[in-house]
């Protein structure tokens, strides 16, 4: 599966929705959205009780012009399984725009396994976008959680955890700003 909005002018990319009343299972697919110029980029969001996303599976926002990037969203009700996959949110070097959030609102158990990423990254002179996480529990096995910026500042962290968080396998949350030396 291939889903891709991009703004490529002034006016903002619409919106991917996806609902479903019982699960999604993405397998090696690609869901984006970009904006190249001044408009926004759409919000990715999915809604549905259970969510796995695997096999290289990347859900993207980006901006590489003035525009803000989209946020991603995900509302699960049960479980979300991220297994060597990666939800990413980036602005690109040379852009002025805003990364997007990516927000994690799950009454159950959010696991990242096998290398799997949930990534904000500013390589532009917009601000990192911020990662919003409420869940029962989250685990982390050899995966990761980063914000990183070259030279402006970085996106928040905001984690609520009913129950626990576990971190194995060389598994890191980070953040970090500035690594260009130039501030952040």
């Amino acid at each position: 599966v291939t889903l891709q909005g991009d703004a490529n002018g002034i006016n903002s990319a619409g919106n991917i929705i996806i609902i479903s009343p019982e699960q999604v299972i993405l397998n090696n697919s690609q869901i984006s959205s970009n904006t190249t110029s001044s408009g926004a980029a759409g919000n990715i969001v999915i809604n549905t009780p259970n969510l796995v996303l695997s096999e290289t599976t990347r859900i993207s926002a980006s901006t590489s012009g003035s525009g803000i990037a989209g946020d991603i969203t995900f509302n699960i009700t049960d479980t979300l399984t991220i297994d060597n996959s990666t939800v990413a949110s980036r602005t690109t070097l040379g852009s002025g725009g805003r990364g997007g959030n990516i927000n994690v609102f799950n009454a159950g158990a959010t696991n990242l396994v096998n290398g799997s990423s949930l990534s904000l990254n500013s390589d532009g002179q917009g601000a990192g976008g911020n990662l919003n996480l409420a869940a029962q529990a989250l685990t982390l096995d050899n995966s990761n959680i980063t914000a990183t910026t070259l030279n402006s500042d970085g996106g928040d962290f905001t984690v609520n955890l009913s129950d626990y968080l576990l971190l194995r396998n060389g598994s890191l949350i980070s953040t970090e700003a500035g690594t260009a030396q130039a501030g952040g």
